[in-house]
């Protein structure tokens, strides 16, 4: 029979919803509702750690279910949800399914058949009954055009940081909560507090605000007692320093996960911390100086082959110094996290320069009175500024790696001799290690057989140093790789980076060649940015670390393709 429907009031239909998905009885959660969709207008603003956060506010465990594709596998679902089911238990339980890759239609299908239907069905006849003392939490990024039942579901909106500064600063919100109440149903995520108060936000806030004001920092230490300032003035400080504009929750977070580290080196380390002997050279201000425009260079993309494709979302980077076109200096602690070495580091006066150019990077980037104190200090085998990397000795280039990798030099042996180490390359795997060391994801890009593979595999050679083991797996990705391969190869190199742990081996190596070349890329986004497995987060202190390598990606035109098809 064919009727017309008829007109409805919208909001009625929104009323409807959100009774349907109310909770049953009393509560102490902020959130009365047990359907909740989690989004944001872009990736990065810390949707799947709201999950997270719903899950401890409940005293309960997340359970993440990744789609892969962009249809939803309800089989898949419901076998994972099974796996996980206790009819005994009374606690709540908290089902998060991350729909980032799954298109629009499909996720009205889900939306509609938890909230109205009240469960799922499969083409098996396999039924799921929705209890409403559980939490279910679907994830998505929101499309442009976006419509359906997903306008109308009680929502959890991300907030870019600029927007939760305006958030902020427009209601005089409570410091401490994360989460803003726009209508009955419906909030807005700010800044995490458990992420303000963490050392990864602290220590970059106090040494930023004081090196922005002037202020000699070399009596000055990182103050762990009191939270330091607010979310407002902890999120104004960090976008006025990254150098990315408008910039996501994940690259503030990389950008100062980063500056942490390299800061809680420069706290431990003797050079910085002379005290009377070196009253009024500010060494400590010209390393802070550095770690900042360290921070600044290698927390964003740092190659433009990828900016070859058109019609796509590209971040604004501020004065970004692309790897392939500039010089860059740098100076990495060594292990010990006391003493340091500089690489690529040229003077001329006090200006920091490109040896080839002359051209000057950083004007004034310290003092003449400081200057000539290092050069007292520095040792006349291995000179702190304007050294020749490159016509150095394999074994002098090979010695600096291994004190900053944390391998002994005077044991080790060279692993590959065919291998030839550059300034470039060396510059390279310094950058990755430092970057490992702070948990931020690490991509390869570059042309088939350029070296992605060789140099991974030489610097995992030097991390596990002259003991009998295997540190990288390698993966190789094509079109026909699922994720439940995926998943199992990650799983047994988590075994090994146990064992290696326990040999004293502080770092694995998970590589993924040529990761863009499957449609389950986005299992590996998951293993590489949520740093979980199958939705089973992976343990803080695992010592495995993931590196993607990709071919350039390039988005053709139509009237490329038509081309290409009739060729």
């Amino acid at each position: 029979f064919l009727v017309n429907l008829p007109n409805t009031d919208l909001d009625q239909v929104r009323s409807f919803i959100n009774k349907r998905v109310e909770k049953e009885g009393r509560h102490s959660d902020v959130d009365s509702t047990f359907v909740r969709l989690l989004c944001s207008t872009r990736s990065g603003m810390g949707k799947t750690l709201q999950a997270r956060r719903t899950a401890e506010r409940l005293n309960s465990s997340c359970q993440t279910f990744q789609t892969s594709g962009k249809f939803l596998e309800y089989e898949f679902l419901i076998k994972r949800w099974l796996a996980n089911f206790d009819d005994k238990t009374e606690h709540t339980r908290v089902f998060h399914v991350d729909l980032t890759t799954v298109n629009i239609e499909e996720i009205n299908d889900i939306l509609f058949q938890i909230s109205i239907l009240g469960g799922i069905q499969t083409n098996q006849s396999d039924v799921w009954i929705c209890s409403k003392n559980d939490i279910y939490l679907f994830e998505t990024t929101l499309p442009s055009d976006h419509n359906g039942l997903i306008d109308y579901m009680p929502t959890t909106l991300s907030l870019s940081p600029s927007e939760a500064i305006q958030a902020y600063l427009s209601e005089g919100q409570n410091s401490k909560q994360s989460l803003k109440k726009t209508s009955p149903h419906n909030f807005s995520q700010l800044m995490d507090y458990k992420n303000f108060l963490h050392p990864n936000f602290q220590r970059p806030c106090q040494y930023l605000d004081r090196y922005f004001l002037g202020q000699d920092l070399d009596e000055f230490f990182f103050l762990e007692d009191a939270p330091y300032g607010s979310p407002l003035s902890c999120l104004q400080t960090l976008v006025k320093s990254c150098p990315v504009q408008n910039p996501s929750f994940s690259e503030i977070f990389y950008f100062t996960s980063f500056l942490n580290n390299q800061l809680k080196s420069c706290e431990q380390s003797i050079f910085c911390n002379l005290g009377q002997e070196w009253t009024g050279l500010r060494f400590k201000n010209f390393v802070v100086n550095y770690a900042i425009m360290m921070a600044k260079d290698l927390t964003t993309r740092s190659v433009d082959v990828s900016d070859e494709s058109e019609g796509i979302f590209k971040p604004q980077i501020i004065e970004r110094r692309k790897w392939e076109n500039n010089h860059h200096p740098f100076i990495f602690f060594n292990n010990d996290s006391q003493t340091m070495r500089f690489f690529g580091f040229w003077l001329k006066d006090n200006h920091l320069i490109d040896p080839l150019t002359q051209n000057i990077i950083e004007r004034n980037i310290i003092s003449k009175n400081l200057l000539q104190q290092l050069q007292v200090q520095q040792g006349r085998d291995r000179p702190m500024f304007n050294f020749d990397m490159d016509s150095q000795s394999k074994a002098v280039k090979l010695r600096d790696l291994c004190l900053v990798f944390g391998v002994n030099p005077d044991t080790m042996t060279d692993p590959d001799p065919s291998y030839e180490l550059t300034l470039d390359n060396m510059n390279k795997m310094l950058a990755i290690f430092t970057k490992m060391k702070s948990n931020i994801p690490v991509i390869i890009m570059g042309e088939t057989g350029c070296g992605k593979t060789k140099m991974i595999s030489y610097m995992s050679k030097l991390f596990k140093g002259n003991k009998k083991a295997q540190n990288m797996i390698t993966m190789k990705v094509h079109g026909g790789v699922q994720k439940e391969s995926i998943y199992e190869s990650v799983r047994k190199a988590l075994t090994t980076a146990a064992k290696n742990q326990r040999m004293g081996i502080a770092m694995t190596i998970m590589f993924f060649d040529e990761a863009n070349t499957s449609e389950a890329i986005s299992t590996i986004k998951e293993i590489m940015i949520d740093r979980s497995v199958d939705g089973a987060p992976i343990h803080e202190n695992c010592s495995l670390q993931v590196i993607a390598a990709v071919n350039p990606y390039r988005q053709h035109s139509t009237e490329m393709i038509k081309r290409l098809e009739s060729a």
